[in-house]
């Protein structure tokens, strides 16, 4: 829809209203709203557990003001300033999964502490239970982690759509812009997500913790 009829400014409310009704535009605006409203919050809690993760001796508080200053300084920038503050953190995000798929490579094939050759052997049972034992507990544990995903991924897909009425040729420009994108997609989240699945099993305490000492 964002190459068929392709519209500056317009938001996830506006092909809805369009194509469906008013009322479910209405939804879809302050549905979408909401989203962006609680992601800042989550991503400053889920920054201040990964950085107690290294028992600080300081209060989560002064963390939580300071990335609070951060991400709010940051969204008052320029459009230029605020460019190149989002590419030194890509940057330094592509980085780190790099690190981390060559990094795992090496864990794997025996060049850890330990020296163990950890090979495949985390994917013998790949879904292991959760909660409840059996085939129940393996589909309780793939819901749990489909709805840990939602939030994060949720967003990207529809930053392609909105960017439809900023390019100069929408119907050109956005299929080869969803084809980049599943290629990130897959090279960004996937393979690194792959290569932690094999040097950490699934049912490893510091992972199901529940706090700030899930590592």
């Amino acid at each position: 829809m964002a190459a068929a009829v392709p519209l500056n400014g317009a938001g996830t409310d506006y092909y809805p209203t369009r194509f469906l009704s008013k009322s479910f535009g209405f939804a879809m605006g302050y549905n979408y709203w909401f989203a962006y409203a609680i992601l800042v919050p989550f991503e400053i809690t889920v920054s201040t557990l990964v950085i107690h993760y290294w028992n600080p001796p300081v209060h989560d508080a002064v963390f939580l003001t300071i990335l609070l200053v951060v991400i709010v300084g940051l969204n008052y920038l320029p459009v230029k300033d605020s460019g190149e503050a989002e590419f030194l953190f890509s940057s330094l995000k592509v980085t780190m999964l790099v690190g981390i798929m060559i990094l795992s490579i090496i864990i794997v094939a025996g060049g850890g502490p330990t020296g163990e050759r950890v090979g495949s052997r985390n994917w013998d049972t790949p879904i292991k239970p959760w909660i409840l034992e059996g085939s129940v507990g393996s589909l309780l544990a793939f819901l749990g982690v489909l709805v840990s995903i939602v939030l994060p991924m949720g967003f990207i897909a529809e930053m392609v759509a909105v960017c439809g009425g900023e390019t100069k040729n929408p119907a050109k420009t956005l299929p080869k812009a969803a084809r980049a994108f599943l290629f990130r997609l897959a090279f960004f989240y996937v393979l690194p997500v792959f290569f932690v699945t094999l040097i950490c099993p699934a049912d490893a305490p510091e992972l199901t913790s529940g706090g700030s000492g899930a590592g």
